[in-house]
């Protein structure tokens, strides 16, 4: 039975990469055809702490250092599977490990769940070189086709797609009807997840006379809970818009099942789960192209893409959605269906497995 060392983020901290990897790592079609073992990558203990730089973490890294070696030694994996910052500080310190790796002589598979690779490597010569060190002889995984044009000027050769997905939930509660729409945004709150673009588009549409509600669900990230309610209370949309702060599992669903419309205008992303969240419980999903999103979201199909980060723009596009019924019901259904034929958490492990056995398979 060949081997597969995964190492992987997992949760805590919750986020839309570990739990992808949770997926993987769980998947039951790898437990039954290889002996899995799993290092995981835990660097972060909050989502605050994600992608900054602390000293904890620095005097982590030699120790994972000697954890991997003795465990390249002992264990003898065929293929290590590894989840790859792209950019950042973590880039250099995935770096190490991904070269380590590769002096074992192991297949290497580098799981990019996030972009930053084109604008990082062109900084400097140097970058670049060390780039197409860590790809050299890789199996790169990318979340969608769109998403290959990040790595391509440091990788030739072999590269796999793996569109991410989430568990079906069997007992979703019933839609609501609603007597005025009902908006949400659902992230953990990031200027750059356009929570900003998200409030002030809310407060146009009451300066527009607008009937609405509207929830704020997710963590604190660089904009605090705190802040969105100040924000509320200092535009009066407290009777219009409720900040919940993090909901999960069941909660969170049925939050998402009380809402008509998915507001994401976030400026930076790869693949974000939420979207199909939104898509399970039949919203019509409103977000922008960034990353892999025109991918998931056929603007006018199964959901409504917006090219401009102005709340007013936003705010037109949503209230021609809101006063458009019959596109939106349309949009709904198409959403829904497009979900069970394409990101369930059956065909991803199916995906997962057909990937793993090909890359073992090449000479």
């Amino acid at each position: 039975m060949k081997k597969i060392l995964f190492i992987v983020q997992l949760p805590p901290p919750v986020h839309g990469a570990s739990l992808i990897n949770s997926y993987i790592v769980n998947n039951p079609l790898l437990k039954e055809k290889f002996s899995v073992k799993v290092l995981p990558l835990q660097f972060a203990s909050a989502i605050a702490d994600i992608g900054k730089f602390s000293l904890k973490k620095l005097l982590l890294i030699p120790g994972f250092a000697v954890n991997l070696v003795w465990t390249l030694f002992i264990f003898r994996p065929a293929l290590v599977y590894y989840n790859l910052a792209p950019a950042g500080l973590a880039f250099y310190r995935d770096a190490l490990y991904a070269l380590m790796i590769k002096a074992s002589g192991c297949k290497l598979a580098l799981h990019i769940q996030g972009q930053g690779v084109e604008e990082n490597s062109g900084k400097r010569k140097w970058k670049k070189w060390l780039y197409k060190q860590v790809f050299r002889n890789s199996f790169p995984i990318c979340l969608a086709e769109r998403l290959y044009t990040d790595i391509e000027s440091v990788h030739r050769g072999k590269y796999y797609i793996l569109n991410c997905a989430i568990p079906v939930q069997d007992d979703l509660p019933p839609k609501q009807i609603n007597k005025y729409p009902v908006f949400i945004f659902l992230s953990n709150l990031y200027k750059s997840k356009g929570i900003l673009t998200f409030l002030d588009s809310m407060k146009i549409l009451k300066q527009r006379g607008m009937h609405f509600k509207a929830m704020v669900v997710g963590n604190t990230g660089d904009f605090t809970i705190d802040a969105a309610n100040a924000y509320v209370n200092a535009n009066n949309l407290a009777d219009n818009i409720k900040v919940i702060g993090p909901l999960y599992g069941e909660e969170k669903f049925e939050a998402l099942c009380a809402a008509d419309y998915f507001i994401f205008p976030t400026v930076k992303e790869a693949f974000p789960l939420t979207i199909l969240e939104a898509m399970q419980c039949g919203l019509v999903t409103v977000s922008t192209f960034t990353g892999a999103i025109p991918d998931m979201i056929t603007d006018g199909l199964n959901g409504k893409l917006c090219n401009s980060t102005d709340p007013q723009a936003w705010a037109t596009l949503l209230e021609n959605l809101v006063n458009d019924p019959e596109s939106a019901k349309q949009m709904r259904e198409t959403a829904r269906s497009e979900f069970h034929e394409k990101y369930t958490l059956e065909i991803f492990d199916r995906n997962v497995f057909t990937i793993i056995q090909d890359i073992l398979n090449k000479q």
